[in-house]
């Protein structure tokens, strides 16, 4: 009777570590969809195909012999092959700052108004912020002349002679 109670309770610890393991596994989610969950939405899905959009549009103006089915296969296959090279580019990187919990929080908060105002307005701001960057640069490189010129005792009187 000893013997079947302890094959008993072997097969039970069996049975619940297995039931717990399987339990484990359906909950972890696959890396690989949350980066392309991620994507979505941060927007950056949407702004590739825009891209692939307008590199569509400058290749139809020149090459206007070529009918819109193709181009619109084209797009369709490119789109998608896009956005898995897009993934396999990013994931590694992603894993190596990132846990699967601080990715599932990033889109928890890309689904909150917040994040979805942010999404709609990166775009601008970003555009925004280049074209501050490129002003801020060139009022360093500016400053910069201006001190090597002290420096070196460049007057700009002399250049007009």
């Amino acid at each position: 009777m000893r013997k079947n109670k302890a094959k008993f309770l072997i097969l039970a610890a069996a049975f619940a570590l297995a039931f717990s393991y399987s339990a484990m596994a359906a909950k972890k989610v696959d890396y690989t969809q949350l980066v392309k969950e991620y994507l979505d939405v941060t927007g950056s899905r949407a702004t590739s195909e825009k891209a692939i959009d307008n590199m569509i549009a400058m290749y139809k103006s020149t090459m206007t012999d070529i009918p819109d089915e193709i181009w619109d296969a084209f797009k369709e296959k490119i789109a998608e092959r896009f956005v898995e090279r897009m993934v396999e580019i990013y994931e590694p990187i992603y894993r190596k700052y990132l846990t699967e919990k601080d990715l599932q929080d990033a889109i928890a908060m890309y689904k909150t108004p917040i994040g979805k105002k942010l999404v709609s307005v990166n775009p601008d701001i970003t555009s925004d912020a280049m074209q501050a960057g490129q002003e801020l640069g060139m009022t360093i490189a500016s400053d910069m002349m201006e001190i090597i010129s002290e420096y070196y005792g460049w007057d700009d009187e002399e250049d007009e002679e």
